[in-house]
């Protein structure tokens, strides 16, 4: 089974939110989980009708 460490910061890219994972350092609470690690930052325009959204996802 996969787990994963996300976080959905507000105004800031996707790809600012994988950075803000690794600087703040969220995966140390996962380190004795031995399986795959996935990393997703996602990005949405909360002002847009359509709520369009972008994402990453990286293994860790």
């Amino acid at each position: 089974m996969k787990k994963s460490a996300k976080h959905l910061p507000d105004n800031q890219s996707e790809k600012g939110a994988i950075a803000q994972i690794k600087n703040r350092q969220y995966t140390e609470k996962l380190a004795a989980y031995e399986g795959n690690i996935l990393l997703v930052g996602v990005n949405y325009d909360k002002d847009s009708v359509e709520k369009k959204h972008t994402c990453v996802i990286e293994a860790w």
